[in-house]
């Protein structure tokens, strides 16, 4: 997947060229109720009934997973595979009328990267395709509580065990003595930042045909430090984080597709990018016959 397309009006469309930048807005304020509430209903119904070091850790982190939940806000900015999809064109850009700009994927990755080196683990930037259907979102969490039981267990061994007195993941997480303290909030931060990159990424198999991938980060609720914004929506103020379209390695924009219902002419919408510092971008009429 080299492109991934960003439907939006005309009026996001200008913002995003004519500022040069992204805006990652809050997802458990979307309009989809269902928002990180999957990923919490599977992880709740983890059963580890033969293996008593997975089931304390997976108790012990549920437990922390959700005060993390309380105090963070999550911030996405959405994208799909498809260029020119009809659902599309009449749920996030003006019922057609708007605009699906096509970016290049090395480019998000870059951009991510970016924005990664100057924040904290725990609030990484990172893309995410979506997840719809149960069985692989099932898979995922599991296979992710896994890995961090393997990566755990090893940093209880080489910081705890002293002395060759071994200590099971079982005993540590079962009573976690004051010794341990200062190893803990590394250990949770090293958990949650791994879950939290898929709190967002499942959605109900009835949305699978948006094929929808995202960029999703974090930022601490009590702290007004976090360089938020703030825009109003419906009947909602929303936070949000602006990012510039930086100059990196790789081109910005590849394409860009006008709405079915969208009466601007090509030439507008290449002069307009070319002014911006956006060259050789493809312009393309929609082929769905939308009116």
């Amino acid at each position: 997947m080299d492109t991934l397309y960003h439907y939006c009006t005309n009026h996001t469309f200008l913002s995003i060229i004519g500022k040069r930048s992204l805006c990652f807005s809050s997802l458990s304020l979307s309009n989809d109720f269902m928002e990180g509430r999957l990923f919490n209903q599977f992880f709740a119904e983890l059963q580890y009934a033969n293996d008593p070091g997975k089931s304390i850790y997976h108790k012990w982190l549920a437990g922390n997973f959700n005060t993390i939940q309380k105090n963070f806000e999550y911030l996405g900015f959405c994208l799909s595979e498809k260029e020119d999809l009809l659902s599309q064109w009449r749920g996030y850009a003006d019922d057609g009328a708007g605009m699906s700009i096509g970016f290049s994927k090395s480019y998000l990755d870059e951009l991510i990267t970016d924005i990664n080196s100057s924040r904290p683990k725990i609030s990484t930037s990172a893309l995410r395709k979506i997840i719809y259907d149960p069985e692989d979102q099932k898979i995922t969490i599991r296979e992710t509580m896994d890995r961090l039981f393997l990566t755990v267990e090893k940093l209880i061994e080489e910081n705890i065990c002293k002395n060759k007195q071994i200590i099971t993941i079982f005993d540590f997480f079962h009573d976690i003595k004051k010794e341990h303290t200062e190893f803990i909030n590394p250990l949770i931060g090293l958990s949650i930042a791994e879950l939290v990159k898929y709190l967002y990424a499942f959605k109900l198999d009835g949305f699978k045909e948006e094929q929808e991938w995202r960029i999703i980060e974090c930022f601490q609720k009590d702290n007004i430090n976090h360089d938020c914004s703030y825009r109003i929506s419906d009947n909602k103020i929303i936070p949000y984080r602006k990012y510039e379209l930086k100059k990196l390695l790789s081109n910005p924009i590849a394409e860009v597709y006008i709405g079915p219902k969208n009466k601007t002419p090509k030439y507008v919408i290449d002069n307009f990018l070319k002014q911006n510092g956006f060259d050789g971008v493809e312009i393309i009429i929609s082929k769905n016959s939308y009116r």
